[in-house]
């Protein structure tokens, strides 16, 4: 939903035009401030996302929709 109503497209992906820290993301899903900066780590190291400027750069959408929605 935020890379919808916030995406702006960049060479690399999607950045979520949003300074958002892990507790603001954390309300968004109901998670700790340390499950969301668990669950940002695991994806950066796996090339899903990034930060740039305090913000998050999606960089493999798909990827983050399949683990949004399980098949």
């Amino acid at each position: 939903n935020l890379a919808r109503d916030h995406g702006q497209r960049r060479k690399v992906g999607l950045l979520i035009d949003l300074k958002l820290g892990h507790r603001a993301l954390g309300s968004f899903i109901a998670a700790t401030r340390e499950t969301v900066g668990k669950r940002l780590s695991q994806w950066r190291d796996a090339g899903l996302v990034d930060r740039e400027s305090g913000r998050i750069v999606i960089k493999d959408i798909e990827a983050l929709r399949e683990i949004a929605e399980p098949a």
